[in-house]
């Protein structure tokens, strides 16, 4: 008998497992609207307080919620830009400092072809097998444009799921919080409460 329910707790949990591998995308988007709901709670409750209908309420929340983020990605876009270009500008000295950092701490002299590597022997090293792989692996052009089409399509998908499914299911989510609430607890037994 414990081993038919352990059997049973363990198919049920390889299934929910791989449901949530394949729907994480839509997972993360659900738990961003719930987390956004509940953020956004406060403010629709005040404004029912003010007579205003719970639809227009969160139809506000929702309105003031993107331009706001809008705003913040506009104030802060150009200082996170200029964030990345001194990164990258400084990125060589970094891989200076790596090198030297490692050269200091390894026995290099055991690996003398290691010794006398500058960046640019690594990046040529770095290149020129990353030729090989995609040769070996890729034999036509064919195969490469699908596989850039499929990636592209992908990140169109992930783009299309967060972008316009998160304001949807955070809308929907407001809307209804108080009814999913008391959905879910009902669930709980009421040897639990």
């Amino acid at each position: 008998m414990l081993f038919k329910r352990v059997s049973i707790l363990f198919l049920l949990s390889a299934f929910f497992i791989t449901m949530a591998y394949f729907l994480k995308y839509t997972l993360i988007s659900l738990m961003a609207a719930f987390l956004l709901a509940y953020l956004a709670l406060p403010v629709v409750q005040r404004l029912e307080k003010y007579k205003i209908s719970r639809n227009w309420a969160v139809t506000a929340a929702l309105v003031v919620g993107v331009l706001s983020l809008m705003g913040l990605l506009w104030a802060l876009g150009p200082l996170l830009i200029k964030q990345m270009q001194l990164f990258f500008g400084e990125l060589p000295g970094l891989i200076d400092n790596v090198l030297e950092y490692l050269k200091e701490k390894l026995p290099l002299s055991q690996f003398p072809a290691i010794e006398h590597l500058s960046k640019q022997d690594v990046a040529s090293f770095v290149r020129g097998h990353a030729k090989d792989f995609l040769k070996d692996n890729i034999n036509d052009g064919f195969g490469e444009f699908v596989l850039d089409v499929k990636t592209n399509l992908f990140i169109l998908l992930q783009l299309v799921i967060n972008v316009f499914l998160t304001p949807l299911l955070f809308y929907y989510v407001l809307e209804n919080l108080e009814s999913i609430y008391k959905e879910f607890k009902s669930w709980i037994p009421k040897s639990w409460k």
